[in-house]
């Protein structure tokens, strides 16, 4: 086992170890812990000298302020890049849906169309959400503004009773009222934002709704802050992955007993859990990136993959496929170094936030690293022919 890792996972040495030794023994003592944290510290070090240091003696402080700074510079090149503007407004909010869509083009979910949250909301109409936003025409609204916005936030703000006559009604819909399609990024128009803020329970910078299919953001973010592009581009791309994955445990269901038999699960986040395999609980984030990235092969369902065509792709990339200069970022997301404080995180969303938030060296946060580890050493180990047929075994009756 590797102190490496369990310095910059911040666990507990001895179940950490347990942990390991029982995945290492099962999968024939591959090594992959070690080699992981063998990697993390090459690829740091590599990453240290891009950034025009001495590996040699460019301490866990130094390398804190010189990745905030490598960042702040190539945010800016961004901003210029997607004309988002110093400031907050709705412009700079729908340039990040716009950008989002056109980077997660590739990733879709089994979701209502927009015709058929049309539907939904004709029948059931959200009063409180339209008291609240000083609309007395349904029609009207639907015709101006994007339907799956209007459903997510209604979602957030009308009660159960609402809920349970939307998913009767969802259980009665045309086939062709739900799809597999794109997962679409929306920006909340501000005016509407300001009327409902009141009303939401939800406080981030962007909400997700799963039958809908849809990521909305919220016009919170002040481009005037350092970091806040990257962050909000970051999450909104990662919550597009989250609804996505969200669809995966449904794909022979939708296929054998239609798309409407799948809604409503998904509406009531009824997400099937997978079975531990060995003492490791494999999440449908890994699954997705597993079989994406072709590490596991799922026999008998090559023909349902290649029509869903499913997709992944690291944050990191996806941004410096906008500016040169974040290509620095690629490959970082799982790397940090250890330090007698808290580790400094290469992640660059945890960069954005020790930016944003002003954070003090010591006091830094490494939430994004410290998962993206885990999920690394995880998929490691569901990739060794062990625990991937095990896997496998779980999947065919689902993918």
């Amino acid at each position: 086992m590797t102190k490496v890792l369990v310095k910059l996972l911040g666990v507990d040495k001895g179940k950490f170890k347990e942990y390991v030794d029982r995945l290492e023994y099962v999968c024939l003592r591959p090594g992959v812990d070690i080699r992981l944290g063998a990697e993390v510290v090459t690829k740091s070090r590599d990453k240290i000298k891009s950034l025009g240091l001495d590996v040699a003696d460019t301490t866990p402080k130094e390398l804190f302020f010189a990745l905030k700074h490598r960042l702040i510079a190539d945010e800016k090149a961004l901003n210029k890049q997607l004309g988002i503007k110093k400031g907050m407004s709705d412009k700079n909010t729908q340039r990040v849906a716009d950008t989002v869509s056109r980077l997660s083009g590739r990733e879709k979910s089994i979701s209502l169309t927009p015709a058929g949250i049309k539907r939904i909301l004709k029948a059931v109409p959200p009063k409180k959400t339209m008291k609240a936003l000083r609309y007395k025409s349904l029609e009207s609204v639907l015709k101006r503004e994007d339907p799956k916005v209007l459903y997510g936030l209604a979602c957030l703000i009308e009660n159960e009773s609402w809920h349970s006559q939307v998913h009767a009604k969802i259980r009665r819909l045309n086939s062709k009222d739900i799809q597999w399609q794109q997962v679409s990024t929306q920006a909340v128009p501000r005016k509407w934002y300001e009327k409902l803020e009141p009303l939401l329970t939800h406080k981030g910078a962007l909400f997700v709704n799963e039958e809908a299919g849809v990521v909305c953001l919220l016009p919170v973010v002040d481009a005037s802050h350092s970091g806040s592009s990257v962050l909000m581009l970051g999450l909104a791309m990662q919550a597009v992955t989250s609804v996505s994955t969200a669809s995966l445990p449904y794909r022979k269901m939708a296929l054998a007993q239609g798309y409407s038999s799948v809604i409503p699960q998904l509406a009531n986040g009824d997400h099937p859990v997978l079975r531990s395999i060995h003492g490791l609980t494999p999440s449908w984030q890994i699954v997705h990136e597993l079989v994406s990235k072709d590490r596991i092969s799922i026999a008998g369902s090559e023909s349902e993959l290649e029509v869903f065509e499913m997709f992944w792709e690291d944050t990191e990339t996806r941004l410096a496929s906008i500016v040169d200069s974040m290509d620095f970022w690629v490959g970082t997301h799982y790397l940090g170094v250890a330090s007698e404080k808290s580790p400094v995180s290469l992640h660059v969303l945890d960069v954005a936030i020790y930016i944003l938030t002003g954070a003090e060296y010591g006091t830094q946060q490494s939430a994004h690293m410290e998962l993206a580890l885990w999920n690394e050493l995880q998929s490691r180990y569901l990739a060794e022919d062990v625990l991937s047929k095990s896997l496998v075994n779980q999947l065919s009756d689902v993918l």
